[in-house]
């Protein structure tokens, strides 16, 4: 389940914007150090960790829009080429 959120909201994130989301690890640290708070968004200011923790195996679309996670939206999740089973769902 968290998977899947995950890749939908990539997806969309993608579709609306082009690019792929930033998905960042950042070492043990305050998160205070990394997340935009009321006060920084008042001022305009806007925090994000720095590109060195840009976990980039995260990118799930190529530049040319191309994705190599094709079974987003199936049941289940994952593609199963072996298995001849249906899923029950619903």
């Amino acid at each position: 389940m968290r998977e899947e959120f995950f890749k939908a909201l990539k997806k969309v994130f993608y579709e609306e914007n082009g690019v792929n989301l930033p998905i960042y690890g950042v070492p043990f640290a305050k998160l205070k150090d990394y997340a935009t708070s009321k006060k920084d968004m008042k001022k305009g200011v806007e925090m994000i960790p720095e590109e060195n923790y840009r976990l980039r195996n995260e990118d799930i679309y190529e530049a040319d829009g191309s994705s190599d996670n094709n079974d987003f939206g199936r049941k289940g999740g994952h593609s199963t080429a072996s298995s001849s089973q249906p899923q029950n769902g619903s």
